[in-house]
């Protein structure tokens, strides 16, 4: 198995495939990672461009090229000495492929339908699918719902590319009506009659259905090519996708942990709440690493600036506080896309509790999830229910199983429901509702917190990744990012420049758009100046119209996630060409440069140096750094699907053949990044029980600036970075003195062994700096 040292996170679809990933191994072996990390590589939904709507967990995608292609991708891996990490999908598959068609065809005798997690008995022995737009027989009439006698897999009823097989012995010969009436599902109005639902979704979405991983044969059955590839040696690690799914995800990984064996990397996909950690008893190396972006982000937001941008959104501009926001948001999303959850959850409540203090609960829980099971409750997990619940109450004693009456399925249901609720009110809902500095507004972050020292935090959660989550990712973006760390490092240096934004954004909206509220001035302004391409100046026309274009589908999205005026389901078409058309309007005519020029000019350049030191932060400190694809040379990327735009690996590779860590910024971002990340992680590699096991020492670097020290034996590395705002003059004083010549790995620069540093020379070149002894 190859040790980890760093890993480089791959979108994989049908137009970057296995084969594409192969023809990337050299330049990632260059760049000095140690694992490729790929997104899912089972069978998904045709044309799937994120692989996560699986369809057969046991077949290589082969849209991606199949086992061969996924063969000769590993064989080139190992002959650069790199390995393999990736990303699966225990919680949910997609309502497509022969698994599913089986288990409509058949019913619950199906020999898949025990993959999914259907209550049939809620239904009659069916499974009910709110899938129609309209009465069955007006479709019928329209005929938009047929009967194709010959379709893939034997006669189906087909409505638009949706096939639904028919069960053996249908008579094919009956009205449509008929015909369906005696099939193993129902066809529903998803308008009328999502509340009938009887299986459990990923979220809220109704093509994706919950997995019964719990029982061991389907865990056996869903991961059995996952477990060959990691016993031949194809995999070193897995990424567990959302974990807060499972019904009992410590058993879980427990099964996992025992089939990949103690060495395999395995880390979670966990959103931590404010104060929440890991479970300790998890057999996992770490997570994700959501919350070690927040942290280090939080270091380049100015807490004086940022307190300006929130008091003028709450009380200049009348806006709600994200505390609210997210209430609002959680109390929506359990109302309008919960309700058939909580209502079969509270059948099982103890007589004297109703399904409005369950309710209030869920809305109240202060995280995405709590862990209660059969071994019973943990101490934090109790105090969290409590406070949901009442100190107590019926209701908190049947949460916690502390009430020998309580039926157990009640809490087991219930945690599976708070996250979902949790995740669409906050990170789908609120977050599209809060704007003061949207650089703030990502999973992991805590979007009102006042950042009064962040340097502080940052040390205290280095420390205790050391300690127990070394092997932890520590993630700057990823797929899931509602804007790339580049975009936020950007929008987070308003918090410098918050006066001037200020006044900028009033004389714009004056004068551009005179009709939008608040939200929806801030969405486009803070997009256009965390994204605009280039080197800040006027693009051509061509460019001019893809960008209008990437902006107003990021709008789109954001408006109908907010879910004040639009929504996916009902969408408000002329408010949203409205938003829409003062985003290009102000693109086109050049009014936003001419109204920002100054702000521009100066976020770009903060920005530029915020992502240079981002980057060696992430690398240097504790945990396993992981690089999204493209964002090494820096990418102004937005909501997906904009993160998943091919990405420009050949000027990637020319940018590292020029390894100028030093080129102009920020025209030259791309070169520049590329060559701090590849001479860091070479650092990385060159003493890696260094920068994977070593002491970690915060530095008292001083204003504006951050620093800490990593010892092993006779390595050392100091990391000193700029922040935000005026530096202090003094020298940084060392707590030992470093005994050798250090060089710093970015700029090749020497000095002598001493007990102090002189920051002004240190950061001379670079805003940051890796000194190596």
């Amino acid at each position: 198995m190859i040790p980890f040292r760093a890993t480089y996170r791959v979108q994989l679809h049908h137009g970057f495939d296995l084969h594409a990933a192969r023809e990337l191994v050299p330049y990632l072996a260059r760049l000095g990672v140690s694992h490729l990390y790929a997104s899912p590589i089972t069978a998904a939904v045709p044309g799937s461009t994120h692989g996560y709507d699986v369809i057969d967990p046991t077949e290589v995608n082969p849209e991606l090229g199949g086992r061969p292609a996924l063969d000769a991708l590993v064989d080139e891996l190992h002959a650069h000495s790199l390995g393999l990490l990736v990303d699966i999908v225990p919680n949910h598959m997609a309502t497509r492929g022969p698994w599913w068609d089986d288990t409509l065809r058949q019913g619950q005798d199906a020999e898949h339908a025990p993959v999914f997690d259907i209550d049939w008995d809620r239904a009659d022995g069916r499974v009910v699918l709110p899938v129609l737009g309209a009465p069955v027989d007006a479709l019928v009439d329209r005929g938009d719902l047929v009967l194709d006698r010959s379709a893939a897999g034997g006669p189906a009823v087909r409505l638009g590319d949706r096939a639904f097989p028919l069960a053996p012995g249908s008579d094919l010969d009956a009205p449509i009506p008929v015909l369906l009436a005696a099939q193993h599902y129902e066809l529903v109005e998803w308008s009328r009659d999502r509340d009938r639902r009887n299986y459990r979704r990923f979220f809220d979405i109704d093509d994706l259905i919950g997995v019964r991983v719990e029982d061991p044969a389907v865990f056996d059955r869903t991961h059995a090519l996952i477990l060959e590839l990691v016993a031949q040696g194809a995999i070193d690690g897995l990424r567990v996708d959302h974990i807060d799914g499972l019904r009992d995800p410590g058993a879980y990984l427990e099964r996992l942990r025992d089939a990949i064996g103690p060495d395999r990397l395995l880390v979670v996909e966990k959103i931590l709440g404010d104060g929440e950690e890991l479970p300790i008893d998890w057999p996992v190396d770490g997570t994700t690493g959501y919350e070690d972006l927040a942290a280090l982000d939080a270091l380049f937001v100015d807490p004086r600036g940022l307190a300006r941008l929130t008091h003028t959104w709450i009380v200049d501009e009348g806006c709600v506080s994200f505390a609210d926001a997210e209430v609002d948001g959680k109390e929506l999303m359990l109302r309008t896309s919960f309700p058939a959850e909580l209502s079969a959850l509270a059948i099982r409540l103890p007589e004297r509790v109703r399904e409005p203090e369950l309710a209030e609960a869920t809305l109240a829980l202060p995280v995405y999830r709590t862990y209660v099971d059969d071994t019973g409750v943990r101490p934090e997990d109790a105090a969290r229910i409590d406070a949901a619940a009442g100190p107590g109450s019926p209701l908190a004693r049947a949460l916690e199983r502390t009430d020998p009456d309580a039926d157990p399925q009640l809490v087991l249901g219930w945690q599976q429901l708070t996250g979902p609720v949790t995740a669409k009110g906050r990170e789908d809902t609120a977050f599209y509702r809060y704007a003061p500095l949207l650089s703030r507004c990502e999973v992991g972050a805590e979007p009102d917190d006042p950042l009064t020292d962040a340097v502080a935090a940052l040390h205290a959660r280095n420390a205790g990744r050391l300690a127990r989550w070394r092997r932890g990712l520590t993630a700057t973006s990823t797929h899931d990012t509602k804007r790339s760390e580049d975009v936020r490092a950007r929008i987070a240096a308003l918090s410098e420049l918050a006066d001037g934004y200020h006044e900028a954004l009033a004389l714009w909206r004056a004068a551009v758009a005179p009709g939008l509220g608040p939200l929806e001035a801030r969405l486009i302004v803070q997009h256009l100046l965390g994204a605009w391409p280039g080197g800040g100046g006027d693009l051509a026309p061509a460019d001019r119209d893809r960008f209008a274009d990437r902006i107003a589908g990021m709008l789109e999205k954001s408006l109908r996630e907010a879910k004040l005026h639009t929504t996916w389901a009902e969408p408000d078409a002329p408010y949203e060409a409205s938003v829409i058309d003062a985003a290009r309007r102000t693109i086109a005519d050049g009014s936003f440069l001419a109204h920002f020029a100054a702000i521009r000019g100066r976020a770009e350049i903060i920005g530029a140096e915020h992502s240079l030191a981002l980057t060696v932060l992430k690398i240097a400190g504790p945990g396993i750094p992981d690089v999204y694809q493209g964002t090494e040379g820096g990418m102004l990327s937005l909501v997906d699907p904009d993160n998943r735009r091919p990405v420009d690996f050949a000027a990637l590779q020319r940018a590292l053949d020029i390894d100028q860590p030093d080129a102009d910024l920020p025209a030259d971002l791309s070169t520049a990044k590329v060559a701090v990340t590849a001479r860091a992680l070479r650092a990385r590699t060159s003493t890696p029980d260094l920068f994977v096991a070593g002491a970690y020492e915060p530095l008292d670097a001083g204003p504006g600036r951050v620093g800490f020290v990593r010892r092993s034996g006779d390595h050392v590395a100091i990391v000193l970075a700029r922040t935000f705002g005026p530096v202090g003059d003094g020298p940084v004083a060392l707590a030992a003195p470093a005994a050798v010549k250090l060089v710093d790995a970015l700029t090749g620069r020497a000095y002598p062994a001493a007990s102090t540093l002189d920051p002004t020379a240190v950061l001379a070149e670079l805003p940051v700096a890796l000194l190596l002894g």
